[in-house]
C-alpha cells in the first residue's frame, strides 16, 4: 500500500501553490473520479432479487433497487480543505450492507459490498493520483 502514496507529497505541493477554492475543488472532482469504477463494480456485484419488494417506508421497488442505490458522496472541511468521499447506499437500501452483505442468523453474509471495496483500495489511490495530477495540470495550464 506504501508504494501506491509515493508522488503524492509532490502532487501536494503542486496543488498548495494554486489558490484555495480552486484546490479544493480540484482535489473533490479528482477523489470523486477515483471512486468511480469500485462504485460500477459494487453495483454490479449488487445481489438481486427476482420480484418487486417493500422497503421500510413501505414503498414498491423493483428488482435491482440496491444495485440503483449504491452511490458516492464527498464532503469538504471549509476550515482545513480535507475533502472525504463515503461509498455507501442511500437510506432506503440499508439492508444491502446490514443484512445482505454482512449476513444474520437465517442469511449467509454474501461480502460482496466489504469485498468489492477491499480489493479495490489500491486502485483508488493509483486513479487518485493520476486524476489529481491530469486536474492539477489542466488548471495550472
Amino acid at each position: 500500500m506504501t508504494e501506491a502514496v509515493i508522488g503524492l507529497k509532490a502532487l501536494s505541493d503542486k496543488l498548495e501553490l494554486l489558490k484555495r477554492e480552486t484546490g479544493v475543488k480540484v482535489l473533490r472532482s479528482a477523489a470523486m473520479a477515483s471512486v468511480v469504477p469500485t462504485v460500477k463494480e459494487m453495483q454490479s456485484a449488487a445481489p438481486k432479487g427476482k420480484s418487486a419488494h417493500r422497503t421500510f417506508k413501505g414503498r414498491l421497488v423493483a428488482p435491482g433497487f440496491l444495485s440503483r442505490s449504491v452511490k458516492r458522496a464527498s464532503r469538504v472541511n471549509k476550515n482545513t480543505g480535507v475533502v472525504s468521499v463515503s461509498i455507501g447506499v442511500r437510506r432506503e437500501a440499508f439492508y444491502g450492507v446490514t443484512f445482505l452483505d454482512k449476513g444474520t442468523s437465517k442469511i449467509a453474509g454474501r461480502h460482496w459490498f466489504q469485498k468489492r471495496f477491499e480489493a479495490n483500495s489500491g486502485k483508488i489511490v493509483g486513479l487518485f493520483k493520476q486524476k489529481l495530477a491530469e486536474k492539477i495540470k489542466k488548471v495550472a495550464g
